[in-house]
């Protein structure tokens, strides 16, 4: 079932221009990249709590945050 976004990122624009994919977190427990050029999405459902926050970093790297105190995911995205 899907639920409520509760965050939402763009790939850093300085470091992939151009700039066309975004991740975002929700309360579904899955963290989705969106690339709008190529009109899909993928899904990084390994989470056991709802996603609260997500970040881009750099070098592909994407943050998410679990509601649970200190847990956090580490996913490439190449």
């Amino acid at each position: 079932m899907k639920k409520w976004i509760t965050s939402i990122s763009w790939e850093p624009v300085h470091l992939y221009a151009p700039c066309r994919r975004f991740v975002s977190a929700s309360k579904d427990k899955i963290a989705r990249i969106w690339d709008i050029s190529l009109k899909k999405c993928i899904c990084l459902n390994s989470h056991i709590e709802s996603v609260t926050c997500v970040k881009w970093g750099g070098d592909g790297v994407i943050y998410t945050r679990y509601f649970l105190p200190l847990l956090f995911h580490l996913f490439l995205c190449l």
